[in-house]
């Protein structure tokens, strides 16, 4: 039997204008057997593939290739949000989250004992945080945590992007229609509070001097930018000089949860609302 080296070299030889006669003297070195075939799939098995495969099986198993588990999670305290660079309150701060930041909890690399837990806040930027930080959506407890956090917070802004949070990654829970009910009140009270602030600052201008109604200079107001941006919506009564809630939050409340105690409440608060935009 000839070697492979001289079957080739044979083939070699045939002129190259005779490419036909050059395709049928491979073929039939091929099935002579003098050339061996090699079938990709009757490789064996690589070793890169049983690794893979063994990782897999450990991470099935929950082993040591486990791979970590993400949690997505929101901030909602910006007083414990510092990102530190390990698990230690002496550990050097990165950065602050600020509240309703999205981060991911990195499960296989939180400690029980700590009350700092592992967090990924891009793909390239990692630390620790406190876990009284953040809330895990549809994580059993951390609605009425978040729930105990909206009432002790003081600040306007922050208690409804707190409430409005409670909207967004809690849909389901019961408590959201306390959210709901604080939501509202809050809105009531900065309409009372901007009204005051806006009737004092705009108060005195001369409308001969002025290049667009008074009106315009209400409903344009730089105050009114956050709460916009929180989609919480301030109308104004030209007649009364103040700013009115639209009830969106009332609304929601009386439409998803009719039969509650807040909804009783949300429908008072709907007539007083329809009441101060009549006199216009």
């Amino acid at each position: 039997m000839r070697s492979i080296a001289s079957n080739l070299r044979l083939i070699k030889s045939v002129p190259r204008n005779h490419n036909a006669f050059r395709v049928f003297f491979l073929f039939g070195v091929l099935l002579s057997g003098c050339l061996p075939l090699t079938v990709r799939g009757s490789e064996p098995t690589s070793a890169r593939a049983v690794a893979r495969h063994t990782i897999a099986a450990s991470t099935a198993a929950g082993g040591v290739g486990a791979r970590p588990r993400f949690l997505k999670a929101f901030v909602v305290d910006d007083r414990l949000s510092a990102l530190r660079s390990g698990p230690d309150e002496g550990a050097p701060v990165l950065h602050r989250l600020h509240l309703n930041r999205q981060v991911f909890l990195i499960e296989s690399k939180n400690r029980g004992d700590s009350p700092y837990c592992r967090v990924a806040v891009s793909k390239r930027t990692r630390g620790w945080v406190h876990k009284a930080a953040v809330v895990v959506p549809g994580r059993a407890g951390d609605d009425a945590a978040l729930l105990k956090l909206i009432k002790s917070t003081s600040d306007s802004v922050d208690r409804i992007v707190l409430c409005r949070m409670m909207g967004e990654h809690f849909k389901n829970s019961p408590l959201e229609k306390q959210a709901l009910l604080v939501l509202g009140e809050e809105a009531d009270r900065a309409a009372k509070t901007l009204s005051k602030r806006t009737n004092k600052r705009l108060t005195g201008l001369n409308p001969v001097a002025l290049r667009a109604g008074l009106r315009d200079y209400y409903v344009n107001d730089s105050r009114l930018d956050r709460y916009s941006r929180l989609s919480v919506r301030l109308k104004y009564n030209e007649e009364t000089g103040e700013y009115v809630y639209d009830g969106s939050a009332y609304s929601a409340i009386v439409k998803r949860f009719p039969q509650s105690d807040e909804a009783v409440i949300a429908s008072q608060r709907l007539e007083k609302e329809r009441e101060k935009l009549a006199h216009r």
